[in-house]
């Protein structure tokens, strides 16, 4: 990994609950910072939280950033990716953050250092691996959206099952012989919306006394 002499360093530790323990994640950044003549940037240089990996809520975390955004660090030293980052999006994001402060980030688990060029290396996949999953989540988004079109749900579920499913011809009857909308709905579990919608497209004019 590198001579890291002289670089004032920061360790974060995490676990995700009260009852699991944060002392061999301690240990071994404490070790790491001995063994390399590491220069602890503040007072309790090693950061820890008891926290699901989901939160929102880092403070530690947080106090590492804004030290690095004052210049007071060179180097954050953590066991595991995803002892830091809570997503992928959170930890591209936050990496790129400290890189544009002049950090540099370590995990000792994955032996990455991403000051080297094999960290690089890999903070280039993480990012192109980030845009895929975002243009993924942009895709099912679309198609969700147009499911619910069809469908005449909010969701993109159909209730009942493709329109083409529904016997239009004995509903369009019903609704001529004065069955509500909400009735035929709840009947064909759907939404009265939908049963507006095949009413409409097939000519028929909808009561304006009794739409629900």
């Amino acid at each position: 990994m590198g001579n890291e002499i002289q670089r004032r360093v920061v360790g974060y530790a995490r676990v995700s609950t009260r009852d699991q323990d944060l002392r061999s994640q301690v240990e071994r950044i404490q070790r790491y910072i001995t063994d390399y003549g590491l220069i602890p940037a503040v007072e309790g240089a090693i950061f820890q939280e008891k926290l699901s990996g989901a939160s929102n809520q880092r403070p530690e975390r947080g106090k590492i950033l804004r030290l690095a955004e004052q210049g007071r660090i060179d180097l954050v030293i953590c066991t595991k990716l995803d002892r830091w980052g809570r997503s992928l999006k959170d930890l591209i994001e936050t990496m790129n953050f400290l890189e544009a402060h002049k950090v540099s980030i370590i995990f000792l688990d994955q032996n990455i250092d991403l000051s080297s060029p094999m960290g690089k290396m890999l903070f280039q996949i993480l990012g192109a691996v980030a845009e895929f999953e975002r243009n993924l989540i942009v895709e099912r988004t679309s198609e969700g959206r147009m499911r619910a079109m069809l469908h005449g749900t909010r969701s993109g579920k159909p209730m009942h099952g493709p329109l083409k499913d529904l016997p239009e011809k004995a509903i369009i009857q019903r609704y001529k012989n004065g069955e509500s909308i909400k009735a035929l709905a709840t009947e064909y579990r759907v939404a009265p919306n939908t049963i507006s919608k095949r009413l409409r497209i097939n000519g028929i004019k909808i009561r304006s006394w009794k739409v629900a």
